[in-house]
C-alpha cells in the first residue's frame, strides 16, 4: 500500500490512558509527511530529469546511429568513387598505351616507307645516270670518229681526180680545210663537254641519298 502527505496528515490513532501526545503526534506526522512530500517531490524531479536525460540519450544514439550510417554510406560512396576513378584511369592508360603503339607501328610502317622509296629512287637514279653515262659514251666515241675523218678524203676520194679548174679547186680547198677546223675545233668542244659530264656523273654515281641520311 502506498502512502501520500495527505495520508500521514489525516492519519488518526486510538486513545489510550497514558498514551502518546496527539499534538505532537500530529506535529510529528505532520513533519514526517513534509519530508516525504519534499522526498516525492524530489523523485518526481528525478523521475523527468531521467526521462529528459533518456529521451536525450535516445536523440543522440538516433543521431548518432545516423552519423555512423551516413559514415558507413559516405566510405562506399568514396569508396565506389575510387575503383570508378581507377578504373577510368586504367581504361585511360590502356586507351594511351594502344595510341602509343598505333603510333610508333605507323611510324615504323611510314620510315620503312620512306626507306623503300629511297631504295626505288636510288635504283632509278642509278638506272638514269647509267643510261646518260652510256649516251654520253657514245656521243664521245662518235666525236673520236667525226675527229679521225679528213676533209682530203671527201675532196677527193681514193683513185679519182678533180675536174675543176686549178683556182677554183684551191679555193674550194682552202674553204673545206677552214670548215673542217672549225668542226674539229666543236667536236673537241663538244668532246671536253661530255667528259666533264662523265666525270660528274661518276660523283653522282658515288654519292648515294642514303648514305646523307644516316
Amino acid at each position: 500500500m502506498k502512502l501520500s502527505p495527505l495520508d500521514i496528515r489525516k492519519q488518526e490513532f486510538g486513545g489510550q490512558i497514558k498514551g502518546f501526545d496527539k499534538e505532537e503526534v500530529k506535529s510529528f506526522l505532520t513533519m514526517i509527511a513534509d519530508e516525504f512530500e519534499q522526498l516525492l517531490s524530489q523523485q518526481q524531479e528525478l523521475q523527468k530529469t531521467i526521462e529528459n536525460q533518456s529521451t536525450k540519450l535516445s536523440e543522440y544514439k538516433a543521431k548518432e546511429k545516423s552519423l555512423q550510417d551516413a559514415l558507413v554510406s559516405a566510405e562506399r560512396t568514396s569508396r565506389a568513387k575510387t575503383e570508378e576513378i581507377d578504373k577510368q584511369a586504367e581504361t585511360k592508360i590502356q586507351k594511351a598505351e594502344f595510341e602509343a603503339e598505333q603510333i610508333i607501328s605507323n611510324a615504323r610502317r611510314k620510315h620503312q616507307q620512306i626507306l623503300d622509296d629511297v631504295t626505288t629512287l636510288e635504283s632509278q637514279r642509278r638506272t638514269y645516270l647509267l643510261s646518260v653515262s652510256n649516251l654520253l659514251r657514245g656521243q664521245i666515241q662518235l666525236l673520236d670518229l667525226l675527229e679521225k675523218e679528213s676533209v682530203d678524203s671527201i675532196i677527193v676520194p681514193p683513185g679519182q681526180k678533180l675536174r675543176e679548174p686549178a683556182v677554183a679547186r684551191d679555193q674550194l680547198i682552202t674553204e673545206l680545210r677552214r670548215l673542217d677546223r672549225e668542226r674539229k675545233a666543236f667536236l673537241k668542244k663538244m668532246k671536253r663537254i661530255h667528259i666533264s659530264q662523265m666525270e660528274l656523273l661518276e660523283i653522282l654515281e658515288e654519292e648515294s641519298p642514303r648514305k646523307k641520311t644516316q
